[in-house]
């Protein structure tokens, strides 16, 4: 219950009290359960190791969460120089593959955008997935914002090129045995 209280005045001099009680009960349980949703969800996330990003076009603000700057090793700033320090650091035979399906996806194509790229992490190059989908528009059509996530999938792609290697190796044995 929430209550308010205050003096009711007649030229002056308190005549009597006005007060309201409020049942708040409701409102109470569903902050319970919205912080247990964010608990929950949180949990799921790390679990998952993705790193979550949003984009709000207009006035062009960039979240992410810890994941994000952990997995990027980006420190926090103002969207313009996380931006940019992103984009440098994506690989130059893929940058503009990556911004291109992000523009097809803003543009209206598509379910969502989805790239994986490679990212250059302190000495090493990392492979990211990375998946978005546009969320909110303008009435006018434009992209309000845009939620997706980063996934470093290098020990991924170092099993594939493994097996691709393996493969390889065993059809180069076939070839010699005569088979």
């Amino acid at each position: 219950m929430r209550s308010n209280l205050a003096p009711f005045r007649e030229g002056g001099e308190v005549k009597g009290w006005v007060g309201t009680v409020i049942d708040i009960s409701e409102q109470k349980a569903l902050e319970t359960r919205l912080r247990t949703a964010e608990a929950r969800l949180e949990i799921a996330v790390a679990v998952a190791e993705h790193a979550i990003w949003e984009w709000n076009i207009d006035p062009r603000k960039l979240l992410f969460t810890a994941a994000w700057h952990a997995l990027f090793q980006i420190e926090s700033g103002d969207s313009r120089t996380m931006w940019l320090a992103w984009k440098a650091r994506v690989h130059s035979d893929d940058i503009a593959r990556v911004l291109d399906l992000r523009r097809i996806h803003l543009s209206g194509e598509g379910e969502h955008y989805q790239a994986e790229y490679r990212f250059r992490r302190g000495d090493e190059w990392l492979w990211v997935y990375e998946r978005g989908r546009v969320v909110a528009r303008l009435d006018d059509g434009r992209v309000e914002r845009i939620v997706g996530i980063s996934v470093d999938m290098t020990q991924q792609r170092h099993v594939e090129d493994e097996l691709r290697s393996a493969a390889e190796r065993l059809t180069q044995s076939e070839i010699i045995a005569g088979m």
